[in-house]
């Protein structure tokens, strides 16, 4: 019997710790968070559609949607009004811009799907400011490939880009782009700046979409056969070595990172589409959100400005539409200075558009206490019941 109860005590402060470690500190923020319609965009507006490739400039003053049918380029678009502000198309093929990262030096990363589908891809590093080329690259590798996501992080000053290769030959390459004129294989990542992604996860169809956090670890949704574009989120080491830990969801598409305390994965679902917000450190899920009822297919969802911003690629038909959400009071993390391009950014002017659908006010962050607290707390309540249970016994 002494046994029996010194084991659900251990039991019972398992689960309490497991609660406290799951717990992100600004886990209430999301509950309730309202999204309204930042704008619509049909192809006779923009002379392209379907935007795959989408991302959020760290500040969130600006978006851009990467769009493959009709005319295929980037576009840039302010995050206040929805305007088109600028544009960009490869100077190489005119392919398919899927995958699109922003830094916080001011450049933009596009991993391109060339026009066949075949034999190589590419990726560009454009200058936001002028949404001009600075670099761009083409990477031989045989048979039918495509890429789908991108992502850029300063990691010890450095800045990492990595980006998913699919189609059959599923691999994440990783190169260092703190010089954007002279990109190089990062080496510290997989097989020589490569990792294999059937190897890595024991089969599976293909790689989606990734972001990565400030200690390196990269987190990546994958198509393991059950769905038509991803059904799990993996959480990879830095050196892309190993699975840290994974959790199942129907349709993962887009993934995001958000200042490296949750995770976003949108959902390429219909009318289902939704927003997972996640735990970093053990993909717990924290919230659903984002549900429109009306959607099409959301491509990714990302934070900036204190605001998630979702594409919903395909809506109505032949046009796309970004989502927007209410503030969300969530401090940055703390960053490395950032290395600035050699070029400053210039201002595009804006043009002049009617206001779009106001968001609801802001939502205060809860106030947590830390773990180690907690598990002091938890600790001594441990013991206190330890103690009764042997004064009984007594």
């Amino acid at each position: 019997m002494k046994n029996l109860k010194f084991v659900v005590v251990l039991v019972l402060l398992a689960i309490l710790m497991q609660s406290f470690v799951s717990a992100g500190p600004y886990d209430e923020i999301f509950t309730g968070v309202s999204f309204s319609v930042l704008r619509e965009y049909d192809q006779g507006e923009t002379g392209t559609y379907q935007m795959r490739g989408f991302a959020v400039s760290p500040d969130g003053a600006f978006l851009y949607g990467g769009f493959l049918q009709g005319e295929r380029r980037v576009l840039k678009i302010d995050s206040v009004r929805g305007n088109v502000v600028g544009e960009y198309i490869d100077s190489a093929d005119g392919g398919y811009p899927k995958g699109l990262a922003a830094d916080d030096r001011g450049y933009l990363y596009v991993g391109i799907t060339n026009s066949a589908n075949d034999g190589a891809v590419l990726f560009s590093i454009v200058n936001t400011g002028t949404m001009t080329e600075e670099y761009i690259t083409e990477i031989a590798i045989e048979g039918r490939v495509g890429i789908n996501g991108a992502a850029v992080k300063n990691l010890n000053g450095k800045y990492i880009l990595y980006f998913v290769t699919n189609y059959g030959p599923n691999f994440i390459y990783s190169y260092d782009v703190t010089d954007v004129k002279n990109p190089v294989l990062n080496t510290s990542v997989g097989n020589g700046g490569i990792v294999d992604l059937t190897a890595l996860v024991g089969g599976g169809n293909e790689g989606s979409y990734l972001d990565v956090d400030s200690d390196g670890n990269i987190y990546l949704s994958y198509n393991m056969g059950d769905g038509s574009k991803g059904d799990t989120l993996y959480k990879i080491s830095p050196d892309g070595k190993n699975v840290l830990t994974k959790v199942s969801i129907t349709e993962a598409y887009g993934v995001s990172v958000m200042n490296d305390n949750y995770v976003l994965v949108s959902t390429h679902d219909g009318e289902s589409s939704a927003v997972y917000v996640l735990n970093v450190n053990d993909l717990s899920q924290v919230a659903k959100i984002g549900e429109m009822g009306d959607s099409a297919n959301y491509s990714m969802a990302a934070f900036g400005g204190n605001k998630i911003y979702v594409s919903d690629h395909g809506y109505g038909g032949s046009g796309d539409r970004i989502l927007v959400s209410a503030v969300l009071n969530i401090p940055e993390p703390s960053q490395s200075v950032p290395i600035q391009p050699e070029t400053v950014p210039t201002a595009i002017e804006e043009p002049v558009a009617p206001v779009p659908v106001s968001v609801t006010s802001p939502t205060t962050a809860p106030a947590t206490a830390d773990p180690i607290t907690l598990f002091s707390i938890a600790s001594i309540i441990s013991a206190g019941i330890i103690i009764k249970i042997k004064r009984k016994q007594q």
